[in-house]
């Protein structure tokens, strides 16, 4: 399962505990079966009961956020070390930033150029400066996001997931509700491994 299959499968479970319990203060106001002081009771309860839910779910979601940033670390630092090892690939670099130098490249070789490099963080950066030194800016835009730029959505995530998969107070909470699917979008947002699809960059 991927990283974002499981993180989907703690927010959907959060959603239906808070549906559920939301459902089940209703039924309990709506049965005529408490006093005043017996609603107010079995709302605590209620609460109490989601809230140790929450707190559950909430711990298993930053640890996935956490597993997905780990391997996003060890990915990149693979990648780049094997880079760095292969004379061929730097070889072809080196080319690369001649021909950058040169002014020799069109905007669709430089697209196809990105396309073979875009897993690599130091070869994007130092096709980057390259570009600046060129006076290139333009093709700036093709690259891909720094690797700031990439743990940026882990924390931003995290941030989301602290925020509304939370031990809210159940009785009419649709605001919560409402903030969990917003949640929900967010994620579709991203792929396998919980970084932004192309098109969202």
């Amino acid at each position: 399962m991927s990283f974002k299959s499981e993180l989907q499968s703690v927010v959907n479970r959060h959603q239906n505990n808070l549906n559920s319990a939301i459902n089940e203060i209703k039924a309990a106001e709506n049965s005529g079966n408490y006093t005043p002081n017996g609603i107010r009771a079995k709302v605590e309860t209620i609460n109490k009961e989601f809230k140790a839910v929450a707190e559950i779910n909430q711990a298993q979601g930053l640890e996935i956020i956490s597993r997905a940033e780990e391997y996003f670390n060890s990915k990149n630092q693979n990648n780049t070390v094997s880079n760095l090892r292969d004379p061929g690939y730097q070889a072809g670099l080196a080319n690369v930033l001649n021909l950058i130098e040169k002014n020799a490249l069109s905007e669709k070789d430089f697209i196809d150029i990105v396309a073979a490099y875009k897993d690599d963080e130091l070869s994007i950066k130092s096709i980057r400066m390259a570009l600046v030194e060129s006076k290139k800016s333009a093709f700036v835009a093709y690259l891909p996001e720094t690797r700031e730029d990439k743990l940026k959505v882990f924390e931003d995530l995290r941030k989301n997931v602290r925020k509304f998969i939370y031990p809210v107070t159940v009785d009419n909470n649709i605001t919560a509700l409402m903030s969990v699917s917003w949640l929900q979008t967010a994620l579709g947002k991203l792929d396998d491994n919980l970084q932004l699809t192309e098109g969202e960059q």
